[in-house]
């Protein structure tokens, strides 16, 4: 009795934590599966421009296409975008979008501020 009594204090203190929590807005779904597409379509400059201005200067469209070039050496060639899923991480809103290549799955995981730009952008393996 006392262990189902524990056990159920534990998992209502783990739901009301998780009902504080704001889900991620449904509109950051399409902005970041086209950031993935303009990555695999090799529009660096329309991926920049949902940048916010930190982003703008530590990765800019350049050094960006320089990053995706070497993501293609190892994945292959793109094959297909795959399913999104989304999470709320350091405050943050974050989407991740899974893009199939030849070669394997990656996550572009896409962060962003309370502005809808982009304030952090990671590939990741899927």
């Amino acid at each position: 009795m006392r262990k189902t009594m524990l056990v159920s204090l534990i998992l209502a203190a783990v739901l009301a934590g998780c009902a504080d929590q704001k889900p991620v807005r449904p509109e950051l779904v399409p902005i970041a599966k086209d950031v993935a597409t303009n990555l695999t379509r090799g529009d660096f400059d329309a991926v920049e421009a949902t940048f916010d201005d930190t982003m703008k200067t530590m990765l800019p469209a350049a050094e960006l296409a320089k990053t995706w070039a070497k993501v293609e050496d190892q994945a292959g060639a793109f094959k297909s975008m795959g399913d999104t899923q989304t999470a709320l991480e350091a405050g943050y809103e974050v989407v991740y979008v899974t893009c199939v290549f030849e070669n394997g799955s990656i996550k572009v995981k896409v962060v962003f501020d309370d502005a809808n730009r982009v304030a952090g952008l990671f590939i990741k393996n899927a």
